[in-house]
């Protein structure tokens, strides 16, 4: 290892030392769980209004996905009998492949 490496190193350590000791993880355990029992109530309402419009965004997703492929399947088949006979009509009456231009 260069000696830059160790400067790297030991300035992380420095670091992470310092930033451990302004902001200690130990926090009151009681104080927290009581901040979490008196937010809950009010974001109850707000709570299942999220989950209810998550709920309708999902059905209405499984919709789209359901008439997208009705609505293509409708409109394919058609198509494809009319592409393919087309295709029998140019076949049969032209020999020449510059007179099906």
């Amino acid at each position: 290892m260069d000696w830059i490496n160790w400067v790297y190193l030991g300035s992380g350590l420095v670091l992470g030392i310092s930033v451990r000791w302004l902001f200690p993880k130990s926090t009151n355990a009681r104080t927290s769980t009581q901040v979490i029992e008196t937010t809950q109530p009010q974001h109850f309402p707000q709570l299942q209004q999220t989950q209810l419009a998550y709920e309708m965004a999902k059905e209405m997703s499984q919709f789209k996905a359901g008439f997208l492929a009705r609505t293509t399947h409708e409109l394919r088949s058609p198509l494809n009998g009319l592409i393919g006979l087309h295709q029998l009509i140019l076949s049969d009456l032209c020999e020449n492949p510059e007179e099906e231009r």
